[in-house]
């Protein structure tokens, strides 16, 4: 699958893993003992998808935030 393909579909998942980080820990006292399997499975999901984005994102990070300056 290209680069471009994958970020299409891990794009959409950033903001929806985080958002399902903070309603289940709003939540946390509504859902008893599967709190702790859901925000874990979720914030395992997140770690991933956000590590899989910046590895596929490194030459603009690299480009845009570690260059060096002018001299």
């Amino acid at each position: 699958m290209s680069k471009t393909k994958l970020l299409k579909y891990l794009n959409p998942m950033l903001p929806t893993l985080l958002t399902w980080q903070v309603v289940t820990a709003l939540s946390a006292d509504h859902l008893g003992s599967a709190f702790r399997p859901m925000h874990l499975t979720g914030g395992l999901l997140l770690v991933a998808v956000a590590a899989t984005h910046l590895t596929l994102n490194w030459s603009w990070v690299r480009s845009t935030y570690l260059k060096r300056p002018q001299q």
